[in-house]
């Protein structure tokens, strides 16, 4: 016994903190580690470079451009719909606000054209002649109409506040966006983290986590915003996979309310739905939250007609953007390169999900398909919302009758896909390079 109490004695708290670590489950570890790198980025991207516009690429002009609009919106109404931004600005008058523009263009280190100077109002619903000294908003694309729907306006409504009655800096309206992002992002891996739990092999699980960090987390440090919606289409996803569809129909009605592109996922509705028919899970309330399913579904379809209202508005004008998109149908010859690059492996993908009758895979990558033949404009930053589709495999459950490895052909089909596409409709490089900018970013390079 004196022997134990010895080695107890000489391990002391140390013995005991190791043991304890050592009873950690891994899950753990990985979300502690993950949720200490995220808040490093945030630090360093935070703190360092020279540029008020703060996000890591500087190309971006999104993020302060949507806290713009939202500014712009709340004093507007749905006209930042009907009618181009820069129709709603005026031009800064000769003498103090030309040299005013000039010089906030340069402290901003943004585009003269994309300041905004107001026309009726000072501050959101003051209603008061704008004053010279009153600062322009900044936002990008002003020859066209905003083509995002309201629920961008309720997420930047904290900088829109902020901007208007706290005289917050240019730089430190971008921290708090690029934070917020972060912090968005983050979450959404986890969401993608519970969704791959349990699914085997563990292998195809940590790819498809990796990847997922990696690129949310990017394009928050960008100042993309499209992580937000992404959550909530993965949101769905598990919701669907732990079989409430109530909070499934919720999730994709947020997503779509939040940018348009959720729309790709649609088709996780028609489950969600048949899951609320199937349980009667109008009689009974969510879950934790103990919020009465009917006020779920009905806030989802309130979300959802609003967000079909305001595309129905926007969509004259969304012909008339610019088109840029690979594989738009009205350029896609037969033979022709992307044909064979994009189409082809499309069509294989398509039959090897009709063959092992994956239709939930088959009918969102159908869907998917034409709207990446039909959407005008597909930029490299889209491409974050491919990322659920890597996931659809853990809402397949083996089924004996068609093989154990049922969902693995729908895995390796899927991972095909995705990498095709990404490579020919988004022509994005899925590397993470973005960590050598950071690196760069700190000085270390």
């Amino acid at each position: 016994m004196g022997e134990v109490r010895g080695d107890n004695a000489r391990g002391g708290w140390v013995g005991r903190a190791i043991t304890r670590v050592r009873d950690v489950d891994g899950r753990v570890w990985l979300h502690g580690l993950a949720g200490l790198f995220t808040a490093g980025l945030g630090v360093v991207i935070c703190v360092t470079g020279s540029s008020p516009r703060v996000g890591l690429e500087r190309w971006c002009s999104d993020h302060y451009s949507h806290t713009g609009t939202a500014v712009l919106f709340w004093e507007r109404g749905l006209q930042v719909y009907r009618r181009p931004v820069g129709a709603q600005c005026r031009r800064p008058q000769r003498g103090r606000e030309w040299r005013l523009r000039r010089d906030l263009a340069r402290r901003w280190d943004v585009n003269p054209r994309d300041l905004c100077f107001r026309t009726s109002t000072s501050g959101m619903g003051k209603g008061t002649d704008a004053a010279p000294e009153t600062l322009p908003l900044v936002i990008n694309w002003q020859r066209f109409p905003r083509p995002y729907p309201p629920g961008v306006m309720l997420y930047f409504l904290p900088e829109a506040l902020l901007w208007e009655h706290t005289g917050a800096s240019f730089r430190t309206l971008n921290r708090v966006t690029i934070v917020k992002l972060l912090v968005v992002g983050h979450l959404a891996w986890v969401v993608l983290v519970l969704l791959m739990a349990g699914f085997q092999p563990r292998g195809w699980a940590w790819v498809v986590m990796a990847v997922g960090y990696s690129q949310l987390i990017y394009w928050s440090l960008v100042g993309i915003y499209d992580g937000v919606a992404v959550g909530f289409v993965l949101l769905c996803m598990l919701a669907l996979q732990r079989g409430r569809g109530t909070l499934a129909v919720g999730a994709i009605s947020a997503a779509c309310f939040l940018h348009f592109r959720a729309l790709w996922y649609l088709p996780l509705l028609v489950p969600g739905i048949l899951l609320v028919i199937h349980k009667r899970e109008v009689r009974s309330r969510t879950p934790k939250l103990g919020i009465p399913n009917p006020a779920v579904l009905v806030g989802g379809l309130v979300l959802l007609l609003t967000s079909a209202y305001v595309f129905w508005i926007l969509w004259p004008a969304l012909k008339s953007f610019p088109l840029r998109n690979p594989v738009d149908y009205r350029k896609l010859a037969v033979g022709s390169p992307v044909f064979m690059s994009f189409v082809v492996p499309t069509l294989g993908v398509v039959l090897v999900m009709a063959w092992r009758r994956l239709w939930l895979g088959l009918g969102l990558v159908v869907w998917m398909t034409y709207f990446f033949l039909r959407t005008p404009q597909i930029m490299s930053w889209h491409v974050l919302f491919l990322l659920p589709i890597l996931a659809l495999p853990s809402l397949t459950l083996p089924a004996p009758e068609l093989g154990k490895d049922r969902h693995m052909d729908q895995a390796f089909a899927v991972l095909v896909w995705y990498f095709v596409s990404a490579a020919v409709v988004f022509q994005t490089n899925l590397w993470p390079a973005w960590i050598a900018s950071v690196v760069r970013r700190i000085g270390l390079g």
